[in-house]
């Protein structure tokens, strides 16, 4: 048989003074009211979800904190809190926020650049779509790092000849004119061309691929992918700053947003690349009859 003292020896029931019973029913009855005004005002949005949020917290609440007072006086009252907090937060994440529902983990001031390529794994692929990112040099040497790991960086880059570099030069405005923005965009490809190349005379374990695609700009974002399944993402916008690193990015772990990122970047790199085989087996093809056109046998009809 269950000695229910002996659990329950440590655990003494308080003696609460009236005023803190008082307190306590005030809160429930107004949690309650809360609940009640969120029934009325259910077709103002906003307004409803504050009050049955609000509500919500104040009815589950104040029953755990008298389960706490009457069964639970031994746990510490900062557990307590750190409860109620979580309960509280994940309430808010239910009815307002969803930003775990989409996976949304946090949102960074701007884009963790170097830490983007050290925390790639062995077998990683990232799959980067942008326009470019300035300040590249501060930073290639850690894509050069992660490739000898074994990483694979699939990199799509504005084609130069775009319409849309013009159309997003002028959306920056600024110091950005189209000149210098075709300017930059070229120096970026040049570099990364030149590291591709590198790494590949030194045999590294992964390696780089660099399309270049003319199509719809999307979102910037960059999307890691272990097992050919889609791990984390960071996503930025493009505004009327430049994205780069020092502007705020969305951080998605697994959940649909990140599932969708990497389907709308994969399609994208899929396409661009065909176009960019076929393109190459065209120009491989006229590369082939000009030089041997001379020694090819004449025949008389």
């Amino acid at each position: 048989m269950i000695n229910t003292k002996e659990i329950f020896k440590d655990y003494k029931m308080p003696n609460l003074p009236a005023l803190h019973w008082l307190v306590i029913t005030t809160i429930f009855l107004l949690g309650v009211s809360f609940l009640l005004l969120g029934r009325i005002f259910e077709k103002q949005g906003i307004l409803s979800q504050f009050l049955d949020l609000v509500g919500s917290f104040l009815v589950i609440a104040i029953p755990l904190e008298i389960l706490r007072e009457f069964f639970f006086e031994k746990i510490s009252r900062e557990s307590f809190v750190r409860q109620v907090s979580k309960l509280f937060d994940e309430k808010i994440d239910t009815e307002m926020m969803q930003t775990r529902k989409f996976g949304l983990s946090r949102i960074y001031d701007f884009l963790p650049i170097e830490k983007l390529f050290d925390d790639l794994l062995p077998g990683d692929t990232l799959w980067w779509l942008d326009t470019y990112c300035p300040g590249h040099k501060r930073w290639i040497e850690n894509v050069k790092n992660a490739i000898q790991r074994d990483v694979i960086i699939n990199m799509l880059v504005l084609d130069p000849s775009s319409p849309f570099c013009s159309l997003r030069a002028q959306e920056i405005g600024g110091l950005y004119t189209t000149d210098s923005y075709i300017s930059e965009l070229k120096l970026f490809i040049k570099d990364f061309e030149k590291c591709r190349d590198v790494l590949t005379s030194q045999n590294a374990l992964g390696y780089l691929d660099i399309i270049i695609y003319n199509d719809l700009l999307g979102v910037p974002c960059y999307i890691v992918t272990r097992n050919e399944k889609p791990i984390y993402a960071y996503s930025s916008m493009f505004l009327t700053k430049s994205t780069g690193t020092g502007f705020p990015h969305f951080y998605w772990e697994q959940g649909p947003m990140c599932i969708s990122l990497y389907q709308y970047v994969k399609e994208k790199y899929d396409k661009n690349k065909a176009a960019k085989n076929a393109n190459d087996a065209s120009n491989d093809f006229q590369t082939f009859k000009i030089s041997n056109n001379d020694s090819l046998p004449r025949f008389n009809e």
